[in-house]
């Protein structure tokens, strides 16, 4: 009877991660079409996790049945688990199975920015802008994060809209002894969230955890001006530093949003409350 009621309690969770990434990869419209099957698979995966729809250690099904459920091959799925295994979304055990990770779910519950406008509760599309990536030697809050580096440090600057409003400013800092290779890789792999993506797989640097520190602060003049803003005025300024396995720093950013009306969403698991 203990079987049975495990087997049928599998068979359930099953179905639930299979309709749950089907409503997901039927969704994609004509855009998501012309992806790659396995890129597809691999976005329909990283919302669901990030969505809070499964719980750390939460086992996915596996990979022949995922194929048989998705109607898709399985070098397919295993392609897409092992790009979610380099962000660290994902733990693959030999012999157990692929689980969700506890500490990569925690992080991607804080690096994500969801905004809001006042009184309505649907999320807005954030976008990304590539302004700028250049090599820095001057030392400054990035170096006391990430420690010396004789090559220098890799300075991504953003700019993130959310909506239709330019919100924030985003300069990210990474050593150059390790990612010089930004400098020339395409600019659509570093914009947005593809930045940690390309960080696990073309730099073998998964992201597992971050500290932030958030306050509020008068802007500096250039970020005003970018802004449109005063010099002088305030807004929140978050510090982030991300480290990858074995609490090794990797980048650091500084990410400025102006005053207005829209607000963050912060989600915390149940886990944070033990």
């Amino acid at each position: 009877m203990a079987k049975q009621r495990a087997a049928k309690a599998a068979d359930s969770d099953h179905r639930r991660w299979i309709g749950s990434l089907r409503e997901r990869l039927d969704g994609g419209g004509r855009r998501g079409a012309a992806q790659p099957k396995h890129e597809r698979l691999s976005q329909a995966l990283r919302d669901i996790i990030q969505e809070r729809r499964v719980m750390p250690h939460d086992r996915l099904p596996p990979e022949r049945i995922l194929a048989k459920g998705l109607e898709v091959s399985v070098g397919t799925v295993q392609k897409a688990l092992e790009t979610l295994t380099l962000e660290g979304l994902i733990v693959r055990e030999l012999g157990r199975g692929t689980f969700v990770s506890a500490h990569r779910l925690s992080f991607a519950g804080t690096w994500h920015f969801r905004y809001v406008r006042p009184g309505q509760s649907e999320i807005l599309p954030v976008r990304t802008q590539l302004v700028s990536r250049r090599l820095v030697h001057r030392p400054g809050a990035w170096s006391d994060a990430l420690g010396p580096d004789p090559e220098g440090y890799v300075c991504i600057t953003r700019r993130i809209t959310a909506g239709d409003e330019f919100l924030c400013f985003n300069r990210t800092w990474l050593p150059a002894e390790s990612c010089r290779g930004l400098l020339d890789v395409p600019a659509g792999e570093i914009a947005g969230e593809n930045l940690r993506v390309t960080l696990g797989e073309r730099f073998n640097l998964p992201l597992a955890n971050a500290v932030q520190l958030v306050r509020a602060d008068v802007m500096e003049p250039a970020v005003c001006r970018q802004f449109d803003l005063p010099e002088g005025t305030v807004g929140l300024i978050m510090d982030v530093t991300g480290y990858t396995l074995g609490e090794r720093p990797v980048f650091f950013a500084s990410i400025i949003t102006k005053p207005g009306p829209l607000r963050m969403v912060q989600s915390l698991l149940r886990a944070h409350w033990s």
